[in-house]
């Protein structure tokens, strides 16, 4: 943004300039020696200082939109979609008889060029197949053409020890696949992409449509005078003409395609039929993401569901969930991107995704009033989370440093709480980097937030430099608040590197910090982390008092979720205690509190503790039991890690 100081350069620098050139129309060139004059030379040198220096800071602090820093982390995040025998299908599927009857086995690649209907065979082979895995069918869209490809790493954790098949769909490289290739076992990986890739892998690939399927997606049309309809073979294509069929004859619409594609051609009919669907169509390409909800659409375009419909209809849109809308990358890729609307559209989009993102997180710790119930927030994030990421990659690198900040700042808890790990990086990475062109404090949180998501990823060392950093920058410009929670953070990534004494005094700091200033639900998170940090130097009585402090506090500030949190921490200290049958008690209160939002991952924690205490008590099948409800929550969130720590508590205890 604009500083004032700025402003006064640019109107000394014009000032300047138009006193320089008055010189010279009226004088001429001056000798250097005249004294009755300021010489022009000077003034323009007067002029050129102050211009120079306002196009050094521009330069320095608003790095070109296009440039994307070759360190930056720009992965997209993955959407997960599980698929079963009855899983609802977008498009009639058609053809491909000699292709559906092989089988998967290992790894396969599926290939063909955009619009061959790849997704749409994969899918419809996987309902076929889906009794066959009973670990479960999971489709991501890598998005392997976008400026945000998914990363393997993001969709890590998807395999599972029953027999799973795993999808990944519109994939470019190689490196998005070969990490999440099954070493042995009766896995499944399918793999499709526009090339054949480098893979160790079975190659199935698809070519146009016969004419008998293509009559069939072209609909019920006397086709004898257009055998060029039949023969578009893509059913994309076929697809679209068969929509355009319901306006134009046969003859004329295969005329107009000897020299137009036929998206082009239906870009161009709709542009002249229903030029404000064509407006709405071209900003919908704008949109950073892979699809839009109906909302998303409206403040975007200014548009309403009946046109989405009618852009459904002509099947230049496509629904990906109910309520939500997407757009093929070929159909994409024929739109032009105008210029009038686009920078007003995408700022108005901006602004919904940042203001709704914020009140969701706000929801999260209390009522606000756009979402009435905690359920409406949290499904509205995890909803729109892969834009919400798309989005902030697309501000932080164009320029619109605010949006990325503040947006990264709301998803962080939910992130956080889903054990989206990557995406947390990526977005706190990008936040961190678009915080330098704001003031210490922008910088502080954003270096907060990163070392969080970097501890969270077990990266401990980054996580150490990211969180000390927050805190001296916090301390340095008197921000105690800050400084507290920074101090939180900053003990919790020293539990993790197992220095303890060290995270107990920061922890300690922290509380002390959030006291003086009154801030009871923050001062209630403090008290929970000494909790920890005492019960791991041995002090489990006094860790006992300390977390039920934090619990009295979240009841007072009603915090149910933080509270939840608590109980499986007061769980643990009392079972180091020795108080036994109270820590059962309060497992049970936190997997009903993890149950009441619903949170999978703490819930699953509330059976892992107590499986903990009851093999203590020496009742072991009770305490498998909780381990293996444990494990299977644990597996709904991807989180392998705990998978693995869950299974090796399952196998160092047997049955009796």
């Amino acid at each position: 943004m604009a500083r004032w100081w700025q402003a006064l350069f640019v109107a000394v620098a014009v000032m300047a300039v138009v006193v320089g050139l008055w010189e010279l129309l009226l004088f001429g060139w001056p000798s250097l020696a005249e004294e009755n004059r300021p010489p022009a030379v000077v003034i323009w040198m007067v002029a050129l200082l102050p211009a120079a220096a306002l196009f050094v800071r521009q330069v320095r602090v608003r790095p070109a939109p296009a440039a994307r820093p070759p360190d930056i982390d720009s992965r997209g995040a993955a959407r997960v979609e599980t698929l079963g025998p009855d899983s609802p299908v977008d498009e009639v599927f058609v053809g491909r008889d000699e292709q559906l009857a092989w089988e998967p086995a290992g790894v396969t690649m599926v290939t063909g060029p955009s619009g061959i209907g790849k997704t749409t065979f994969v899918r419809h082979h996987a309902r076929r197949v889906a009794a066959d895995f009973p670990g479960g069918v999971f489709l991501v869209d890598m998005r392997g053409h976008a400026p945000d490809p998914v990363a393997a790493e993001t969709v890590r954790g998807w395999i599972r020890r029953e027999r799973t098949l795993l999808i990944l769909d519109n994939v470019s490289t190689p490196a998005q696949v070969l990490p999440l290739l099954p070493d042995s076992g009766d896995h499944v990986v399918l793999v499709t992409s526009r090339e054949p890739l480098d893979l160790p892998a079975q190659h199935v690939p698809l070519g146009p449509l016969d004419a008998d399927a293509a009559r069939l997606l072209l609909g019920d049309h006397d086709l004898t005078d257009a055998p060029a309809l039949q023969a578009l073979g893509l059913p994309l294509s076929l697809r679209i003409a068969g929509a355009l069929l319901e306006e134009l004859s046969p003859d004329v619409l295969a005329g107009r395609l000897a020299t137009d594609s036929i998206v082009d051609f239906a870009w161009r009919h709709l542009s002249r039929t229903a030029p404000q669907r064509a407006e709405m169509l071209r900003l919908m390409c704008l949109a950073p993401g892979p699809d839009l909800s109906t909302e998303a659409v409206a403040v975007l375009t200014g548009r309403g569901e009946n046109d989405l419909h009618a852009l459904r209809a002509a099947r230049l849109v496509r629904t990906t969930a109910p309520g939500r809308w997407g757009l093929h990358d070929l159909v994409r890729s024929h739109i032009p991107p105008g210029q009038d609307e686009n920078e007003s559209a995408l700022a108005r989009l901006f602004d919904h995704y940042t203001l709704t993102a914020e009140q969701a997180r706000q929801r999260l710790h209390g009522p606000v009033e756009r979402f009435h119930h905690l359920k409406d927030a949290v499904d509205w994030l995890a909803a729109e989370r892969v834009n919400l990421v798309a989005v902030v990659v697309w501000t932080s690198l164009t320029g619109h440093h605010d949006h990325a900040v503040r947006l990264a700042a709301a998803l962080a808890d939910h992130l956080d709480r889903n054990h989206h790990l990557t995406d947390w990086v990526v977005v706190a990475r990008h936040a961190r980097r678009s915080a330098l062109h704001f003031g210490p404090r922008d910088q502080a949180k954003a270096a907060d937030n990163l070392g969080a998501a970097l501890r969270a990823s077990h990266r401990f060392a980054e996580a150490l430099l990211a969180c000390r950093d927050a805190v001296a920058r916090y301390h340095r410009f008197g921000d105690r608040a800050g400084e507290a929670a920074a101090a939180d953070n900053l003990g919790t990534t020293l539990r993790a590197l197992g220095r303890f004494d060290e995270a107990r005094d920061a922890h300690q700091h922290a509380v002390d910090l959030h006291r003086a200033a009154a801030d009871r639900h923050a001062e209630a998170t403090s008290w929970m982390n000494l909790g920890i940090a005492l019960r791991h130097t041995g002090r489990a009585e006094e860790s006992v008092a300390a977390t039920r402090r934090a619990i009295a506090l979240f009841d007072d500030t009603g915090d149910d979720h933080n509270r939840g949190l608590a109980w499986n921490n007061l769980a643990l200290a009392l079972w180091n205690a020795g108080h036994h049958d109270e820590a059962i008690g309060t497992c049970h209160l936190a997997i009903d509190a993890a149950r009441s939002e619903p949170d999978y991952a703490g819930e699953a924690t509330a059976w892992s503790n107590l499986g903990l205490v009851l093999r203590d008590l020496h009742r072991v099948a009770e305490a498998r039991d909780a381990w293996q409800r444990a494990r299977a929550l644990y597996r709904s969130t991807a989180d392998h890690a705990d998978v693995d720590r869950v299974d090796a508590l399952l196998d160092e205890t047997p049955p009796a």
